[in-house]
């Protein structure tokens, strides 16, 4: 949690505050509002798939999310 809190990247969410409530047994993690929804739910809508140029954009974000973990 304090590593994901402290990834500032374009393609991350960034993770505000950790708020661990001991008498609902429940984890709540604030984070910044995505008005566009997650990725998940924009491709499960497309059942015919997304243009191969739209693909290759988000797997070039994932990536570079990715390094940028990798490289911390």
């Amino acid at each position: 949690m304090a590593i994901l809190k402290s990834l500032v990247h374009t393609n991350i969410v960034k993770l505000h505050e950790i708020i661990d409530d001991k008498t609902s047994q429940c984890l709540y993690l604030v984070m910044d509002y995505l008005p566009g929804g997650t990725l998940a739910d924009l491709l499960k809508d497309k059942k015919e798939g997304i243009p191969e140029q739209q693909a290759r954009d988000y797997f070039r974000q994932l990536i570079s999310a990715i390094h940028y973990c990798h490289e911390v």
